[in-house]
């Protein structure tokens, strides 16, 4: 992202508290989860879950994931 990318980012999202990270669960199903927004926002958008949970291992069955 550039600079103004990530200005603009910042400003559309600035006032969002939850954000919606979605995976691809079993049979192809999406499966979508509420985590919480980071401030303040630099671009990067970084969610953490426990190691055990189904989201580790559907991101890493995801080849677009990373």
């Amino acid at each position: 992202m550039t600079h103004e990318d990530t200005t603009t980012a910042a400003d559309v999202i600035k006032d969002v508290r939850v954000a919606m990270l979605t995976t691809v669960g079993g049979a192809g199903r999406l499966m979508s989860r509420p985590m919480a927004t980071q401030e303040p926002f630099d671009g990067s958008a970084w969610f953490f879950v426990r190691s055990g949970s189904p989201v580790v291992t559907e991101v890493g069955a995801t080849r677009r994931s990373g």
